[in-house]
């Protein structure tokens, strides 16, 4: 899954947060979109002034275009989100803002054994299209705001409640 990166700051309960959106493309040519909150490095990147940006990009899409390293990236980014209480969405953000980044070498993460939790590996290439077959759900038609539900209501849109326990708490309701 090739990989375009954009950058922008949004405010989470009244606290700025910068949010890193990573785009690219799933079966049938569908669009996906992940943002990542909470941030924690997971390679590092040593900034050199003579490097071209495409050799910089070239770098960071070598890493995240490989499915092993894609993988783990992933699942890491997941595993310390959950660990904060926060999830990272596949669905678009009407918020966006893109820029140009300093020029940088990236070097891949350091292979070791995770002994503390086993870090399970999902292979979204066919997860996906098994999700929307079996629920007949697609990201971006979801609604997340009790507010756009109602407009959406008002408008004598047929809408699907779809409820779930989220870290043990009261039913959250996403409508579909």
């Amino acid at each position: 899954m090739p990989a375009d990166v954009e950058e922008a700051k949004e405010y989470i309960n009244q606290i700025s947060h910068y949010i890193l959106y990573l785009y690219g493309y799933l079966i049938n040519g569908q669009k996906a979109v992940v943002t990542i909150t909470g941030i924690k490095i997971f390679f590092d990147i040593c900034v050199s002034n003579n490097a071209s940006i495409s050799k910089f990009w070239f770098k960071v899409k070598s890493i995240l275009d490989t499915r092993e390293d894609r993988m783990k990236v992933f699942n890491l980014l997941g595993a310390k989100a959950w660990a904060y209480n926060i999830l990272y969405t596949m669905k678009i953000s009407d918020q966006k803002a893109s820029g140009k980044f300093p020029i940088a070498y990236v070097f891949p993460p350091e292979k070791d054994l995770e002994n503390k939790r086993p870090i399970i590996g999902l292979d979204f290439a066919f997860l996906y299209p098994s999700i929307i077959m079996t629920y007949n759900l697609l990201p971006e038609k979801m609604v997340s705001t009790l507010l756009k539900a109602d407009e959406l209501k008002r408008e004598n849109k047929m809408l699907h409640s779809i409820k779930f326990k989220y870290n043990g708490n009261s039913d959250y309701m996403p409508w579909k």
